[in-house]
């Protein structure tokens, strides 16, 4: 050969090995496929998390509406235990006013439902 001609060596070293049109298409293949699994477990990780995230949102949610759903019935066990003690002092103090309120209301009371 001429001395101005490279040869197939001299072109694999500077061009490294130099593959056929279809092993360089599997390989993108390969890499692809690679690629593609490493961006699901990743979608997969992300997914966890933001579920994680937003079972922990949940759960804080209804502690807060339990909490306010019993601070509001102790406040009205507490208005209802209030009331009826000082509807007992009241009949304690004035029982005939108290006997006599019982029977108007137990007579308006018949009336209506009669």
């Amino acid at each position: 050969m001429n001395g101005n001609s490279p040869t197939s060596e001299s072109v694999q070293s500077r061009f490294g090995e130099v593959k056929p049109p279809q092993q360089e298409g599997k390989q993108n293949v390969r890499d692809d496929a690679s690629n593609l699994r490493h961006d699901v477990v990743a979608l997969k990780n992300d997914a966890m998390q933001a579920g994680a995230h937003a079972l922990e949102t949940g759960k804080k949610s209804v502690k807060h509406a339990v909490d306010s759903v019993y601070d509001g019935a102790r406040e009205i066990s507490h208005r209802a235990q209030s009331t009826h003690d000082q509807m007992c002092n009241y009949v304690r103090e004035n029982p005939t006013a108290a006997v006599l309120i019982a029977v108007g209301v137990g007579a308006l009371l018949g009336r209506i439902f009669r």
